[in-house]
């Protein structure tokens, strides 16, 4: 049994500093409590679930057909412990770019969090959603949310046999045109 909490996401356009100067104050305050720190579980971001690509109804998949590209740019994650429970906070962040015809100011995506074992056995999954605003004067965009897994330790086990799997939750056509650019070693076309 894993329990996910989700907090408020920060639709916030995040410059690469100010994502910095955020990260670095996230450690600062939750390191100040802590005396030893245990290793915390890893975290992914699933490769063929790494971005979705949204195209115009109606139309191909050609680049001028496209209506937003959005990355999983990042995942930095914390933890804390208390006995055999190991509650990890993750910090997601989204990069998106709105294609030349796509008008709209916002873009709501779906992405899953999951945590497995070493066997790769999922010990549990939830789907959350994400909006990604964009500016009146501005294509690309960036956004962080933070997801918190509180995981109980099976006996014999450490916090580090533990993986937090991030990824957007694609329909088949979606995962189809991802293997297909990876195969062209594209994950993104929009400038």
């Amino acid at each position: 049994l894993v329990i996910f909490t989700a907090r408020p996401m920060q639709k916030i356009y995040f410059t690469n500093k100010l994502f910095l100067i955020f990260i670095i104050f996230f450690f600062f305050i939750n390191g100040c409590a802590k005396k030893v720190q245990l290793p915390c579980p890893k975290a992914m971001v699933l490769s063929e679930a790494s971005s979705i690509t949204t195209f115009v109804p109606g139309k191909g998949n050609d680049i001028t057909d496209i209506e937003t590209e959005t990355i999983i740019n990042q995942v930095v994650r914390s933890c804390t412990y208390n006995k055999s429970v190991v509650t990890v906070k993750t910090l997601i962040k989204f990069e998106s770019t709105k294609g030349q015809f796509y008008k709209k100011n916002v873009k709501n995506l779906k992405f899953f969090v999951a945590v497995i074992d070493k066997e790769e056995n999922i010990l549990g999954k939830e789907n959350f959603s994400i909006e990604v605003p964009y500016t009146n004067n501005s294509r690309k965009s960036q956004v962080i949310d933070t997801i918190e897994q509180i995981i109980p330790i099976k006996s014999g086990l450490r916090g580090f046999d533990y993986t937090i799997l991030v990824g957007f939750k694609l329909d088949p056509s979606e995962l189809t045109y991802n293997k297909q650019q990876r195969k062209l070693g594209k994950i993104k076309r929009l400038p």
